[in-house]
């Protein structure tokens, strides 16, 4: 229907970049006057899932395994809030309650929504509008915080302690995924693919600078991984189609790969003076601190103050700016990971890390799962995603979401809490039901 389509290709999109807008928008607020409103942002996410409930609604064509892993995700939520009502602690309460409402939910129908609708290239103007909209509101964003850019390294120190830098680098992947995916509806099976390829490298480079300045490492690695692996699967892509598009449009996605890939290596190689990653005068991370002087964690978190110091040749050189998130992590599963699976194996204990290590020493990987919700919430949560993994590579096409996919499946199974938005959003985006020319054909945005 023309209505269907319109919806689809244009205002859909629009509306999607108009809630990840408003949400940048609200976290800047907090960041500039402290007030508390940072989950009303993530909350809006969900607003554009109205223009599709129809289509997503109908369950008409749904096999009985989908409906499975649909059950089973509608079981997962509402166990998961079971809990959450049944435990003794407010504060454990309030998490729990603040993950569904403000990480799952949101995150899960984001995702539905993005990859939901036809594939055309029509309405390209109101296309732009939405990319338009991310980057000025991105732009402004970055010209907000550099005011409390930290002297020699390519970070801020945000006012009053209000650290929302992982929020902000889910929003930048948010807004990075949507971005992409029009880049490809645009190019889908066009000549003029290297323009829109060259204008997608651009904004990856940016939002990677972006996300080192607000303080998020994981957004900067995803976002770079996401755009690699995009690359992959459009040359791989158009190998298959050979015959009908010619040789030439895969080396000229092979020869733009590459070039890209030596810009980008000789862009962070000269950017040492912005200290990526935080790190100084090691960039690289060849010099590590011993680890002998760690000991395991007692039931708090501990940070240190000053930079780490190493003896060379008698002078004592600052070579790492802040915490490595990733021994962290490291250590909580090797220090912590047995008692906190041991706590309650069947059903699961919400406050686990309360109990084991100390607020927030939660396993920052799928244990997550386990540990907070037993074998009843891994089992369903194991067959929501299983489920939807053998269905994304059982269609065809969906370059973009099979380019997300991967990343934001491996970052959640090794990196952290199992409510992290981006799951989800990738949850929702493999329930997308993809409409247009041919069923699960190219892009969906």
């Amino acid at each position: 229907m023309r209505t269907d389509r319109f919806f689809g290709s244009s205002i859909k999109t629009v509306a999607c970049a108009l809630v990840l807008c408003l949400a940048l928008i609200i976290n800047t607020v907090h960041i500039e006057t402290g007030m508390r409103i940072v989950p009303i942002g993530t909350a809006l996410l969900a607003t554009p899932f109205v223009f599709y409930i129809g289509r997503i609604a109908n369950l008409k064509n749904t096999s009985k395994i989908e409906f499975l892993a649909l059950m089973s995700f509608g079981l997962f939520i509402l166990y998961f809030l079971l809990q959450a009502v049944i435990y003794p602690d407010w504060n454990v309460q309030k998490r729990a309650v603040g993950a569904v409402l403000f990480s799952i939910v949101p995150g899960f129908l984001f995702g539905m929504t993005v990859f939901t609708g036809d594939n055309s290239s029509e309405a390209r103007g109101r296309r732009l509008i939405a990319v338009g909209l991310l980057l000025v509101s991105h732009a402004l964003f970055v010209a907000l915080i550099s005011r409390y850019k930290v002297p020699d390294l390519w970070t801020v120190e945000y006012p009053g302690g209000r650290s929302v830098y992982q929020r902000i680098g889910d929003l930048i992947v948010l807004s990075f995924v949507l971005i992409v995916a029009i880049a490809e509806s645009f190019a889908d099976g066009s000549r003029s693919f290297i323009r829109y390829y060259a204008a997608v490298s651009v904004i990856a480079v940016g939002f990677f600078f972006e996300a080192q300045l607000a303080g998020s490492n994981a957004a900067a690695v995803i976002i770079l991984a996401i755009f690699f692996m995009w690359t992959l699967m459009l040359f791989i892509r158009s190998l298959a189609r050979w015959k009908t598009e010619g040789i030439g449009t895969a080396v000229r996605i092979a020869c733009a790969h590459v070039l890209y890939g030596v810009l980008l290596v000789a862009l962070v190689a000269t950017a040492q003076p912005l200290r990526l990653f935080n790190y100084a005068d090691d960039p690289l991370g060849i010099r590590r601190l011993s680890r002998s002087d760690v000991t395991p964690r007692t039931g708090t978190v501990e940070s240190q103050a000053q930079p780490a110091q190493i003896e060379d040749g008698g002078m004592t050189e600052p070579y790492f700016q802040a915490p490595n998130s990733v021994s962290n992590r490291m250590e909580i599963t090797r220090d912590l990971i047995r008692e906190q699976l041991a706590a309650s194996p069947i059903f699961g204990d919400l406050g686990v890390d309360l109990k084991h290590g100390g607020w927030g020493n939660y396993q920052h990987s799928f244990l997550s799962v386990q540990t907070h919700l037993g074998a009843v919430g891994s089992t369903l949560f194991s067959i929501v995603v299983i489920e939807r993994l053998f269905s994304l590579f059982r269609r065809r096409g969906t370059v973009t979401l099979k380019a997300v996919t991967p990343v934001l499946l491996v970052f959640g199974m090794m990196a952290t809490f199992f409510s992290w938005i981006g799951l989800w959003f990738m949850i929702g985006a493999l329930y997308a039901r993809p409409g247009g020319r041919e069923q699960g054909e190219g892009c969906s945005v």
